[in-house]
């Protein structure tokens, strides 16, 4: 992601589709069975592949995750995405459900990065905005704080203010900066807190 408060690239990540053709991409079944033990996410060989399982997360306690990587060292080619939480899940009636969201909706986030191989986490937006959280308008208009590559914008649009996304961006991916190991694959837990 780039904050436009410090100009500073902290995360340049593109989404190749769309959240909906996303959602089919990618295993969402019990993800401990795949998971490695706690300690760094994956120190193996690692095989990109467009055949993967999102790495599991666990809360640890502390408002953050334990991230585990497939046992067997496939790491996506592609990046992917899936929703984490949402009241649609839990069978809430569409009128007691946030609208989805659209093309020109300003609306407040809250994410944190991890890296595959450590497990660690690498970037935390409460971080980046210490006073209050990231603001972008969806489809990339004028008046938020940050700015997301538009591929990001497609994957928040029809999602719920209260939802929450994991993205998965793929291995070696282009473009990272310099703080990130370009060796490795990065997930992101993006919470969409509300919109303006």
């Amino acid at each position: 992601m780039y904050t436009k408060s410090n100009s500073r690239l902290s995360c340049h990540l593109v989404i190749a589709l769309t959240m909906s053709s996303l959602l089919g991409a990618c295993s969402s079944d019990d993800d401990s069975q795949n998971a490695a033990s706690l300690g760094p996410a994956y120190t193996g060989e690692i095989t990109p592949t467009e055949e993967f399982d999102m790495p599991a997360l666990q809360p640890d306690g502390k408002g953050g995750y334990f991230v585990y990587a497939a046992k067997n060292g496939n790491f996506p080619a592609v990046p992917a995405a899936r929703v984490l939480h949402s009241d649609e899940q839990y069978g809430l009636p569409e009128a007691d459900q946030p609208p989805k969201l659209e093309v020109g909706d300003a609306v407040s986030l809250r994410w944190k990065m991890y890296g595959l191989r450590s497990g660690e986490l690498v970037e935390d937006s409460d971080t980046l905005f210490t006073q209050e959280p990231a603001v972008i308008v969806l489809g990339g208009g004028l008046g938020g704080t940050a700015e997301v590559p538009d591929e990001v914008h497609d994957a928040l649009l029809g999602q719920r203010i209260g939802d929450k996304i994991q993205v998965l961006f793929q291995y070696q991916m282009e473009g990272l900066p310099e703080y990130l190991e370009a060796d490795d694959a990065y997930t992101l837990v993006v919470e969409i807190i509300s919109k303006s």
